[in-house]
């Protein structure tokens, strides 16, 4: 397991349902592991086993190696999970890719 970063989270991207991405501002620390590399165990039974039928918003937190700035995605639960695992293998490549390992009630850290 890959420790959280502890520094302040950067802009926060809000998917709001239609595709595409809003700003916000948060702050906070995001929580959690790496998400399984795909090919491995299915990332889609990894969330359900996680999150089973509750709702709320997951939290999707990357940044570049060597960078301290997160940028965070919020994406409701389960409606968006393909959206959650379409960011997370899109940035698996460039960025650490974090997650924040239980749902949220808003589309934003609270301070």
């Amino acid at each position: 397991m890959q420790d959280s970063p502890t520094t302040k989270a950067g802009p926060a991207e809000v998917d709001n349902g239609s595709g595409s991405l809003e700003q916000s501002e948060a702050s906070g620390v995001a929580s959690g592991s790496i998400l399984p590399e795909p090919g491995q165990a299915s990332q889609v039974q990894f969330f359900e086993s996680l999150f089973g039928s509750a709702q709320g918003y997951v939290c999707i937190a990357r940044k570049r190696a060597g960078s301290r700035e997160l940028v965070e995605r919020f994406h409701l639960y389960p409606k968006q999970l393909d959206s959650v695992l379409r960011v997370a293998e899109l940035s698996a490549n460039e960025y650490d890719v974090y997650f924040c390992a239980q749902l949220l009630t808003t589309n934003q850290h609270q301070s």
